[in-house]
């Protein structure tokens, strides 16, 4: 199993976190879940309207992981996009063994588990 972080320059408005604080958190909640970060990866100038699979780092990461690996993520924003990318990037994921953890929902979204509600 390898654990890879992701990172993305948060674009100016609300809601944005700096890349130290993405680090931060990623970091928090992989000691959280028991696991130590492996590689991480971070995206220098892409946008976030681009989809995972267009920018330059998710696609390489994509491309790297494997059955049984993790991906942390600070913001499930920073991954998803719109609402369809959003569901072909986790269909993708789980078909492929892969977890991926987002922070701010604090649990793993690839797996077919129940979804709690806020």
């Amino acid at each position: 199993m390898t654990v890879y972080g992701y990172l993305i320059p948060g674009e100016a408005g609300e809601g944005a976190e700096s890349m130290e604080l993405q680090q931060r958190n990623v970091q928090a909640y992989a000691q959280e879940i028991g696991v130590v970060i492996d590689h991480l990866y971070t995206e220098e100038m892409e946008s976030l309207a681009l989809t995972f699979r267009k920018r330059s780092v998710g696609a390489a990461l994509l491309e790297e992981v494997k059955n049984g690996d993790v991906v942390l993520v600070s913001q499930t924003e920073s991954v998803l996009g719109s609402a369809r990318e959003g569901l072909r990037l986790v269909e993708f994921l789980a078909k492929e063994g892969v977890s991926l953890y987002c922070c701010d929902l604090k649990e793993n979204i690839s797996l077919p588990t129940p979804r709690k509600l806020v």
